[in-house]
């Protein structure tokens, strides 16, 4: 792991879901952070200034002003409430994935939210959600579920760690849609199925918010049949469904004879989906290409909204 890296505005507001316009004014007003510059001046920021930014977020979420950040924040350094630096020691030369993966289990196992939410909070500051996700969150899913399949006295573990995720992708969800930029386009996300979908769809959620889409998160129990008066009372540029059933994907395809919407789905194993209705599309499993290409054949298709042709460039 590089300590010592340094990340530019950009990366550091896409990590924390800070808007860069906001990081700036941190640094300016209240003193909050203390980027080095290059040589034309551009702002480079080191982890422990993530940290800083992590470290505001949660006194935010308490309801503290920004104008007292940094006077809570000295005050709890120097009583020793708050460690100058909150970094995971990772052994240097080792995958840091599974060294990440054990130090979750070992919370995991003893119950502990408030230390495994650090190592998430470190593993997010270090990398990007997307990474993440599907480094770490993805892998811990599987392999709890199936150890709670083979050993039922183990089934807490993965109770406990699908409660403690839910809960922190849905803070992610609501601050990222609060934050982020804003780029016009207005997206319906809807999981279904199971547990693991639900995480997929919250991850998928985060992701688009973080790009800039404006996400609307429905339950499992919405169905494609339950929308026809929501496309027509608020405009939606794309519904996506993630991982679904083949009741659903019928009645997708009855749905997109009555509305110009972008109907699209995604799967956890794209590879083993059935074959789509031809109104439908497929978006890629990796979170960030798939809002990468939402948007750019959104942009193509503004002029033609009902024009599915820009997804197909795309393939599958």
């Amino acid at each position: 792991m590089q300590a010592e890296a340094l990340f530019s505005i950009g990366a550091v507001s896409e990590q924390t879901g800070v808007h860069s316009v906001t990081l700036r004014a941190w640094e300016r007003r209240y003193g909050l952070l203390q980027p080095s510059r290059t040589p034309k001046g551009h702002r480079l920021y080191s982890q422990q200034d993530i940290h800083r930014v992590k470290q505001v977020l949660r006194l935010l979420e308490q309801g503290i002003p920004v104008s007292r950040a940094q006077e809570i924040l000295r005050k709890q350094v120097a009583e020793g409430k708050l460690e100058l630096s909150e970094q995971i020691k990772l052994v240097a030369g080792e995958d840091p994935w599974k060294q990440y993966g054990n130090l979750c289990l070992r919370y995991i196992y003893k119950l502990d939210a408030k230390a495994l939410e650090k190592v998430i909070d470190e593993a997010v500051a270090s990398y990007s959600l997307e990474i993440v996700a599907h480094k770490l969150f993805l892998p811990l899913c599987k392999d709890l579920y199936g150890q709670c399949c083979l050993l039922t006295s183990t089934k807490a573990d993965h109770a406990f760690w699908y409660q403690f995720l839910s809960a922190k992708l849905g803070a992610y969800y609501l601050h990222t849609h609060m934050q982020s930029r804003n780029n016009g386009f207005r997206v319906i996300v809807i999981g279904v199925t199971c547990q693991m979908v639900y995480l997929q769809t919250l991850m998928l959620a985060c992701t688009l918010g973080m790009q800039g889409f404006q996400v609307s998160l429905l339950g499992a129990d919405c169905h494609p049949e339950h929308l026809p008066l929501v496309l027509e009372r608020s405009r939606f540029d794309a519904v996506i469904y993630c991982n679904p059933t083949p009741e659903v994907l019928a009645g997708l395809e009855v749905l997109s004879r009555i509305t110009t919407t972008n109907l699209l789905v995604q799967y956890l194993q794209p590879d083993k989906h059935p074959e789509l209705p031809a109104p439908i599309q497929l978006l890629p499993m990796a979170f960030n290409e798939a809002a990468v290409q939402l948007e750019g054949a959104l942009l193509a298709g503004r002029d033609s909204p009902s024009d599915y042709s820009s997804f197909n460039n795309h393939g599958s």
